[in-house]
């Protein structure tokens, strides 16, 4: 019964910090929205060769 306590207290807890924390954190998206980086594009392969040299 103790470890059932502690993991419910423990979840309520964390329930609690976040919902604490989730108007600081839609503030702060607001002001600094996250840009995706753009994806690198893939070098073309060279026609007729392997990728890889073999020496």
């Amino acid at each position: 019964m103790t470890a059932l306590t502690v993991i419910g207290t423990v979840a309520g807890l964390l329930v609690f910090v976040l919902g604490a924390v989730a108007p600081l954190l839609v503030d702060l998206n607001d002001r600094f929205p996250v840009k995706p980086k753009p994806a690198p594009r893939p070098a073309p392969a060279a026609w007729g060769r392997a990728a890889v040299p073999t020496h």
